[in-house]
């Protein structure tokens, strides 16, 4: 596994990185290619190979629709619905970002 708890975090660093996909990723391996000391975070939690959703039914108990202050679904949700009335974006919650959801 590759996730810390916040208080593991190494103390002191050059950069943080805000998310895991793949800009992220690729701009965290440079900067770190480079010399600097990098931490990288990330919203939602590691899948492991064989724990995606087969399923519709499984993909339902992974969807979170950010809707406001009472928003249904998984809060840590692998499919994370961002709706409003100008515009609708699906990204991914977890290790790996949206890149996680690309070939799912």
């Amino acid at each position: 596994m590759l996730r810390n708890h916040i208080g593991e975090l190494p103390h002191g660093c050059d950069v943080v990185v805000v998310g895991t996909g793949y800009g992220a990723g690729a701009c965290a391996t440079r900067l770190a290619q480079a010399g600097a000391k990098v931490v990288i975070l990330e919203r939602g939690r590691e899948f492991q190979p064989g724990q995606f959703p087969k399923n519709l039914g499984e993909m339902f108990g992974e969807t979170q629709w950010d809707r406001g202050p009472f928003s249904p679904g998984h809060p840590g949700g692998l499919f994370d619905f961002r709706v409003s009335p100008d515009l609708n974006v699906l990204v991914g919650c977890g290790l790996g970002g949206t890149s996680l959801i690309n070939a799912t």
